[in-house]
Protein backbone atom coordinates (compact mmCIF):
# COMPACT_ATOMS: atom_id res chain seq x y z
CA UNK A 1 0.00 0.00 0.00
CA UNK A 2 1.50 3.20 -0.57
CA UNK A 3 3.20 5.32 2.45
CA UNK A 4 0.76 8.54 1.99
CA UNK A 5 -2.14 6.64 2.20
CA UNK A 6 -1.24 4.66 5.05
CA UNK A 7 -0.11 8.00 6.70
CA UNK A 8 -3.26 10.08 5.42
CA UNK A 9 -5.48 7.79 7.22
CA UNK A 10 -3.43 7.29 10.49
CA UNK A 11 -3.66 11.43 10.69
CA UNK A 12 -7.50 11.32 9.92
CA UNK A 13 -7.89 8.56 12.59
CA UNK A 14 -6.20 10.76 14.85
CA UNK A 15 -8.32 13.43 14.09
CA UNK A 16 -11.44 12.15 15.03
CA UNK A 17 -9.72 11.23 18.19
CA UNK A 18 -9.07 14.21 18.97
CA UNK A 19 -12.68 15.56 17.95
CA UNK A 20 -14.15 12.64 20.10
CA UNK A 21 -11.91 14.11 23.28
CA UNK A 22 -13.26 17.43 22.69
CA UNK A 23 -16.90 15.93 22.76
CA UNK A 24 -16.02 14.16 25.83
CA UNK A 25 -14.51 17.13 27.63
CA UNK A 26 -17.39 18.95 26.49
CA UNK A 27 -20.12 16.27 28.26
CA UNK A 28 -21.51 15.06 25.69
CA UNK A 29 -23.01 11.31 26.26
CA UNK A 30 -21.20 8.75 24.82
CA UNK A 31 -24.00 7.34 23.06
CA UNK A 32 -24.75 10.97 21.22
CA UNK A 33 -20.95 10.82 20.10
CA UNK A 34 -21.13 8.89 17.09
CA UNK A 35 -23.97 11.26 15.68
CA UNK A 36 -21.90 13.82 16.36
CA UNK A 37 -19.07 12.29 14.31
CA UNK A 38 -22.00 11.57 11.88
CA UNK A 39 -23.34 15.44 11.67
CA UNK A 40 -19.39 17.11 11.11
CA UNK A 41 -19.28 14.62 8.28
CA UNK A 42 -22.27 15.72 6.84
CA UNK A 43 -20.97 18.81 6.84
CA UNK A 44 -17.34 18.32 5.45
CA UNK A 45 -19.13 16.05 2.57
CA UNK A 46 -21.10 19.08 1.48
CA UNK A 47 -17.50 20.62 0.44
CA UNK A 48 -15.52 18.34 -1.03
CA UNK A 49 -13.29 20.52 -2.42
CA UNK A 50 -12.66 22.83 0.56
CA UNK A 51 -10.37 22.06 3.55
CA UNK A 52 -11.90 22.51 6.70
CA UNK A 53 -9.44 25.59 7.30
CA UNK A 54 -10.90 27.39 4.23
CA UNK A 55 -14.25 27.13 5.56
CA UNK A 56 -15.77 30.44 6.29
CA UNK A 57 -18.75 31.31 8.28
CA UNK A 58 -21.02 31.69 5.39
CA UNK A 59 -20.66 28.32 4.43
CA UNK A 60 -21.67 27.16 7.79
CA UNK A 61 -24.80 29.67 7.30
CA UNK A 62 -25.48 27.98 4.24
CA UNK A 63 -25.14 24.54 5.45
CA UNK A 64 -27.00 25.14 8.77
CA UNK A 65 -30.41 27.50 6.50
CA UNK A 66 -30.29 23.99 4.52
CA UNK A 67 -30.46 21.16 7.10
CA UNK A 68 -33.08 23.53 8.92
CA UNK A 69 -35.33 23.40 6.06
CA UNK A 70 -35.49 20.02 5.92
CA UNK A 71 -38.85 18.44 6.88
CA UNK A 72 -37.37 15.36 8.47
CA UNK A 73 -35.36 17.02 10.89
CA UNK A 74 -36.51 17.08 14.62
CA UNK A 75 -35.13 20.58 17.03
CA UNK A 76 -33.31 18.56 18.67
CA UNK A 77 -31.18 16.72 15.47
CA UNK A 78 -30.77 20.71 14.52
CA UNK A 79 -29.52 21.05 17.34
CA UNK A 80 -27.35 18.13 17.67
CA UNK A 81 -25.87 19.39 13.84
CA UNK A 82 -24.99 22.95 14.96
CA UNK A 83 -23.05 21.85 18.27
CA UNK A 84 -21.32 18.80 16.45
CA UNK A 85 -20.43 21.56 13.64
CA UNK A 86 -19.59 24.15 16.47
CA UNK A 87 -17.31 21.59 17.52
CA UNK A 88 -15.39 20.50 14.59
CA UNK A 89 -14.66 24.26 13.58
CA UNK A 90 -13.62 24.39 17.27
CA UNK A 91 -11.08 21.61 16.92
CA UNK A 92 -9.30 23.15 13.97
CA UNK A 93 -9.45 26.68 15.54
CA UNK A 94 -10.64 29.28 12.75
CA UNK A 95 -10.35 32.58 13.30
CA UNK A 96 -14.33 33.41 12.78
CA UNK A 97 -15.46 30.15 14.80
CA UNK A 98 -15.16 32.36 18.64
CA UNK A 99 -17.52 35.25 16.79
CA UNK A 100 -19.68 33.12 14.91
CA UNK A 101 -23.56 33.32 16.24
CA UNK A 102 -23.84 29.69 17.65
CA UNK A 103 -26.60 30.85 19.66
CA UNK A 104 -28.67 31.93 16.81
CA UNK A 105 -28.95 28.81 15.21
CA UNK A 106 -29.28 26.63 18.24
CA UNK A 107 -32.20 29.35 19.16
CA UNK A 108 -33.27 28.98 15.62
CA UNK A 109 -34.44 25.70 16.17
CA UNK A 110 -36.96 26.04 18.73
CA UNK A 111 -40.68 25.16 17.21
CA UNK A 112 -43.42 27.10 17.76
CA UNK A 113 -46.19 26.08 20.12
CA UNK A 114 -49.78 25.82 18.00
CA UNK A 115 -50.92 29.10 21.03
CA UNK A 116 -47.54 31.03 19.31
CA UNK A 117 -49.57 33.96 17.69
CA UNK A 118 -48.38 33.69 14.24
CA UNK A 119 -49.58 30.01 14.23
CA UNK A 120 -52.72 30.81 16.15
CA UNK A 121 -53.15 33.80 13.46
CA UNK A 122 -52.45 31.51 10.59
CA UNK A 123 -54.74 28.46 12.40
CA UNK A 124 -57.73 31.39 12.83
CA UNK A 125 -57.10 32.75 9.29
CA UNK A 126 -57.70 29.49 7.78
CA UNK A 127 -60.85 28.44 9.74
CA UNK A 128 -62.69 31.69 8.66
CA UNK A 129 -61.30 31.02 5.09
CA UNK A 130 -62.83 27.65 5.35
CA UNK A 131 -66.26 29.33 6.97
CA UNK A 132 -66.54 31.72 4.10
CA UNK A 133 -66.40 28.56 1.83
CA UNK A 134 -69.44 26.85 3.33
CA UNK A 135 -71.46 30.07 3.60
Amino acid sequence: MDESLVSSSVNIERFWDRYIELLNKQGVKSSSTRWYVRRAEQHIKAYPDKKLLEHKAVDVSDYLQKVGRSDNILDWQFRQVVDAIRNLFQLVTVKWEKEFDWKYWLDSSQSLSESHRTIARSSSDKSNTDAALII
